[in-house]
C-alpha cells in the first residue's frame, strides 16, 4: 500500500531505518504499543483507520486491518 501513496517499499529504506523495529534487544515500542500493554486507551482509529480509508478506494484488500479498526465490545 505504501506504494500506491508514493513511498518506497520497506525493503528500499536505508538499513537503520528498518533495523529500529528489527533488533531483538531493542527497546523501542510504538506507542499505541505501549498503550496497549499499559491498558490505557489508545488512539487507534487515527493510524488504522486512515490506512483502511485510503487502501479501500485503490482496491487494496486490508482485512487484518479492517479488523482491528472494529471497536470492541
Amino acid at each position: 500500500m505504501v506504494a500506491a501513496e508514493g513511498y518506497p517499499p520497506a525493503s528500499e529504506l536505508p538499513g537503520m531505518l528498518r533495523g529500529v523495529y528489527a533488533q531483538p534487544a531493542s527497546t523501542y515500542a510504538p506507542s499505541i504499543l505501549l498503550d496497549m500493554e499499559e491498558c490505557r486507551p489508545t488512539e487507534g482509529e487515527h493510524p488504522i483507520g486512515d490506512l483502511v480509508d485510503r487502501a479501500t478506494p485503490r482496491g487494496i484488500a486490508v482485512p487484518i486491518l479492517t479488523c482491528a479498526r472494529c471497536p470492541s465490545l
